[in-house]
């Protein structure tokens, strides 16, 4: 593994220079991360594996290892139409089977396939 430093430490015979290095673990995630620090008598440099990181709070909770996962409602539509998609089914049978086990939220089938679209081309890379 390796630790960088923004710049060189200049260090000469006879002078000392104090290394000092941690190994974090985070408890709500589990990940790894690690903290380095150079002192010389020309200063110091820090470093870590975690600084460039963006994570929210409500982030950092959900990577928690006893975190139980959950989809919203939107989410859980998505998945069900998804999984209709199974290369048999025609868009009116899919249309039909989700209008069935979402009747408040389908009102007719175009409204199914526009999130069919919606999803085929999201995950076609389109």
């Amino acid at each position: 593994m390796v630790f960088p430093f923004h710049y060189p430490v200049d260090v000469r015979a006879g002078e000392s220079v104090k290394i000092s290095m941690m190994v974090l673990e985070s408890s709500p995630s589990g990940l790894i991360d690690y903290k380095w620090k150079i002192t010389h008598h020309s200063g110091s440099q820090e470093q870590d594996t975690f600084s460039g990181r963006f994570f929210d709070l409500q982030q950092f909770n959900q990577m928690r290892r006893d975190d139980i996962p959950s989809l919203n409602e939107k989410r859980l539509i998505q998945t069900f139409i998804l999984n209709q998609i199974d290369g048999k089914r025609s868009w009116d049978e899919i249309a039909e089977i989700v209008m069935k086990m979402f009747p408040e939220k389908f009102t007719c089938k175009e409204d199914v396939f526009k999130i069919v679209l919606q999803l085929s081309n999201f995950l076609k890379g389109n």
